[in-house]
């Protein structure tokens, strides 16, 4: 019997976006228990997860002494996160799947290498022969990687002077409409075709040290100065996963299983509600160390960032959860569906990361450039942008 879950292959596509099979094989091939979803797609996505979450805590400071009162500066830039090479591959062999067995040692997490591709069988036990399994799909690529060595976080934040010494940075973006930024989008699966809603904002304060130690930077004149930031992105797509037809059967070993139920007088899901969410946030905190020279301004910054990203399939959709002896025709089995609202949901999280970076600012008029490197733990993140001050 399937457990009552299952690992949606609508989630792998976004990414993707390679052509999927029909939209019910997207569920068959994909029915495997709980554990075994959460197990896989954990493995596949979590340092891509991890990745773009630390890159919203990148890019914020370039100096150490804030605004003054009522100045203006707007500021745009990228962070490219580096995903080390032992995280871009995992074994499927060590998860301790159950219903889904690997047929490979070396599997590609979605930052890795396009060249990995890793298959998997669907098995359960059999009904028609107690104490035996019976293979339900066998899944090639299940896992693609995207060739994701370092994960882009562009940005654009506005950054306020305020009275004593104390600088705001806003990052916002409202709920944004993306169908008119894609293009062409007929090549696409037909579930994957609405092009979602994203929102994002994110706030920061840095307040001047240096003001406090004032006999200290008679001997040492730096500027000094402490920071704080946070910020969420969430990002909505619809999906259209249908449930099963007869023109999906017969499947399995031989055709044994010949056609299908829903179980508990159960009907079919309400596919309109189908959606697949994606979630980040991250914080920091430390301070920051620079000194002025000319137009060059070198800078060294520490603290600790904590961040969090998740992917679910929210809504309701037919999963398969159980395989039942058919009575009317000997030898066969009918595959029994259950309608499950929000059957995945996958989190990975970053607690108190110790890191630090350095950078250089060169300010020419009332523009500024600036390039970092910023070190957190077994990542990397290359920092870069673009402001003008007034």
């Amino acid at each position: 019997m399937l457990k009552k879950c299952i690992l949606l292959v609508g989630l792998m596509a976004s990414f993707s976006m390679r052509p999927a099979r029909s939209q019910n094989d997207v569920v068959l091939s994909l029915a495997a228990g709980r554990e075994d979803a959460e197990k896989l797609m954990n493995a596949y996505l979590g340092p891509f997860g991890q990745a773009f979450s630390l890159g919203l805590a990148q890019n914020w400071n370039q100096t150490a002494k804030p605004l003054k009162f009522l100045r203006v500066n707007v500021q745009a830039g990228l962070s490219l996160v580096a995903i080390p090479g032992e995280d871009q591959y995992f074994n499927p062999e060590n998860l301790g799947l159950s219903s889904l067995r690997p047929l490979d040692s070396r599997a590609t997490t979605l930052a890795g290498p396009t060249n990995v591709n890793a298959g998997y069988v669907v098995q359960v036990s059999d009904p028609l022969n107690p104490g035996s399994t019976l293979v339900v799909d066998t899944l090639n690529g299940l896992t693609p990687g995207l060739g994701l060595g370092r994960v882009p976080a562009p940005y654009v934040q506005l950054n306020l002077g305020l009275p004593k010494g104390t600088e705001l940075t806003i990052r916002l973006l409202p709920r944004s409409d993306l169908s008119g930024l894609a293009g062409d989008i007929s090549a696409l699966p037909e579930q994957l075709r609405d092009n979602g809603h994203l929102t994002f904002w994110g706030i920061g304060i840095k307040h001047s040290l240096s003001q406090y130690l004032p006999r200290l930077l008679k001997v040492v004149p730096v500027d000094l100065s402490a920071y704080a930031n946070h910020s969420v992105i969430e990002y909505r797509q619809g999906l259209r996963i249908d449930g099963p037809t007869a023109a999906d059967y017969p499947r399995g070993v031989n055709g044994v299983i010949t056609s299908y139920r829903y179980g508990g007088g159960q009907s079919p899901a309400d596919v309109t509600t189908q959606q697949l969410v994606l979630g980040s946030s991250a914080s920091s905190a430390g301070l920051i160390l620079s000194k002025k020279m000319a137009f060059l301004t070198p800078y060294a910054r520490v603290g600790l960032i904590r961040s969090h990203f998740s992917v679910a399939a929210e809504g309701q959709y037919d999963v398969p959860t159980a395989l039942v002896v058919n009575s009317q025709s000997q030898g066969t089995l009918i595959q029994e569906y259950s309608n499950l609202t929000k059957p995945v949901e996958i989190k990975t999280e970053v607690d108190n990361l110790y890191n630090y970076g350095f950078g250089l600012r060169m300010k020419l008029l009332v523009i500024s450039a600036h390039a970092e490197v910023v070190q957190m733990g077994r990542w990397t993140s290359y920092n870069a942008g673009l402001s003008v001050g007034f």
